[in-house]
């Protein structure tokens, strides 16, 4: 729901140029997808799934004109996971902050930075139960490696007509013969804690923005949590 339109060509956007990159056919192909505008069909997903859990994993445009259309001010979502926002040092001990990251409170994210808006309303909005953050501190931590690939290219052996996964088999492929250090999975980690949530240790927040910033404070009873940890051999086994 933070990328493209339902409806969009597949082709014309990144994951579908990829999918005809690696020769394995339009990633749609395996069924129809209906027409909806981009509120339209998280209303409709809302409405149909009473127990949703949503996840983004771009800037937050998409929720934002959600929250603020007049036609569905009724439904509530009852949880989400984001990929965005920074714990920073108040949150994450010296010991377990990234060089990178070391002692900085506040940070630019690309994600709540390219829709600081959308990042805000989610946020504040009291129609969002559970509000989980996957860090840009805690996503720099991981990295695909040769073992994920392993564990991939064997489930993409008993699941040849998955496209996606072959999809996913020969981007990871290509990606380790070009890099020494593996691509770093930001959105892969933040999606798997939809599926196993103790992948990363998580507190409670209040999230902040200073001059295009963002950081977090510990403040129990937020209801927003943000992960400060990460269980790499846990990721590991769950996204392989």
């Amino acid at each position: 729901v933070g990328g493209c339109a339902a409806h969009e060509d597949p082709s014309k956007t990144r994951t579908g140029a990829n999918a005809k990159k690696f020769g394995i056919g339009r990633l749609h192909g395996m069924r129809e997808v209906p027409e909806y505008e981009n509120v339209d069909l998280i209303a409709k997903c809302v409405e149909d799934h009473p127990r949703l859990t949503m996840f983004t994993g771009g800037p937050l445009k998409n929720v934002h004109a959600f929250l603020l259309d007049d036609r569905y001010t009724h439904l509530s979502l009852p949880h989400i996971v984001v990929q965005g926002g920074y714990a920073g040092s108040r949150c994450i001990p010296v010991a377990q902050q990234m060089e990178k990251f070391r002692g900085k409170e506040f940070m630019p994210t690309w994600n709540f930075g390219g829709h600081p808006e959308g990042a805000k309303s989610m946020l504040a909005s009291e129609r969002i139960g559970t509000k989980r953050l996957c860090s840009k501190d805690v996503c720099h931590q991981v990295e695909l490696t040769a073992g994920m690939l392993k564990g991939l290219e064997g489930w993409a052996r008993r699941d040849k007509s998955n496209l996606p996964l072959q999809c996913i088999v020969q981007w990871a492929k290509q990606d380790l013969r070009k890099r020494q250090g593996g691509k770093k999975l930001h959105d892969p980690l933040a999606a798997t804690l939809i599926v196993c949530p103790a992948i990363c240790s998580m507190l409670e927040v209040e999230v902040t923005c200073v001059k295009g910033k963002w950081g977090a404070l510990p403040t129990p009873g937020s209801g927003v949590f943000i992960s400060v940890a990460v269980d790499q051999d846990r990721f590991a086994r769950v996204f392989s």
